[in-house]
């Protein structure tokens, strides 16, 4: 009963230095990193091979990391938002954007346990779509859409394209939905017009695809990226708006995790 009551004091100790650890910003472990106390003091590392410190420990300036899976790309990119905070960089301009909501998710979690809480809630870590539903949500109006636009996706999109393809007479051709549609999408994401496309009941078919679209006011998984990032370069006072708004947002209490490629 001794021993347990020494155990016992032992464990408790370890508690209340652990949480004092995160709270003051020492001490806190995650996969064998361990962090620096305090504002302007960087991590330390622990089984992290060199480049993956060399990505971290270089938070100004750009950095290509390229890695196969299991390699702990995720992971890098975690600890080194977490040590651009470490080194006084505010959350809110911290931007952070990934492929699937999954990933975002994952990414959101392994951030929220390496800085505190409030920090992460600041921190903008969503899909890439998500962030370019977010931007023409505003900015829309000056492409030629409405605000409010509908996204086409999934049974919804196909079934459309499936319609404009018996409507051209494609069914006696045994033209399917997803030759279509990778061309659409192939095409978009060149550059180049649907005009182009090489064949001519598939281009006439993505054209009357595209148009109706508009006529709609819907926007493919494509438009929401480019569309979002031409208005970026064209318009000057779009991407001042979005400065102004993170630096209002630092701060702020909005949490990031309920950002969705729907909203």
């Amino acid at each position: 009963r001794e021993g347990g009551r020494g155990r016992g004091k032992e464990n408790g100790k370890k508690k209340e230095g652990g949480e004092e650890g995160r709270e003051g910003g020492v001490g806190e472990k995650e996969g064998g990193e361990r962090r620096r106390g305090g504002a302007g003091r960087a991590w330390r590392w622990a089984g992290w091979h060199g480049r993956q410190g060399e990505a971290v420990e270089s938070p100004e300036g750009p950095s290509r990391i390229r890695a196969g899976a299991g390699t702990g790309k995720t992971r890098t990119v975690a600890v080194r938002m977490a040590n651009v905070r470490a080194l006084g960089g505010e959350p809110g301009n911290v931007l952070a954007v990934t492929f699937t909501n999954k990933a975002a998710c994952e990414m959101r979690e392994r951030v929220g346990r390496l800085v505190r809480r409030s920090a992460a809630d600041e921190m903008t870590v969503c899909t890439f779509h998500s962030l370019c539903v977010r931007i023409l949500r505003v900015h829309a109006g000056r492409l030629g859409y409405n605000t409010n636009f509908s996204i086409a996706a999934g049974s919804d999109r196909d079934g459309l394209v499936k319609q404009l393809i018996v409507q051209h007479g494609g069914s006696r051709e045994k033209i399917q939905a997803w030759d279509v549609l990778g061309a659409v999408s192939n095409h978009k994401n060149a550059g180049l017009s649907l005009g182009e496309i090489p064949d001519d009941l598939i281009r006439t078919v993505a054209m009357s695809y595209q148009r109706e679209l508009r006529a709609r006011n819907a926007l493919d998984f494509d438009d929401l990226l480019l569309l979002a990032e031409q208005a970026m370069r064209e318009f000057s006072e779009v991407r001042e708006y979005w400065r102004k708004r993170s630096e209002e947002r630092r701060g702020g209490k909005e949490c990031r995790s309920r950002w969705s490629p729907y909203h």
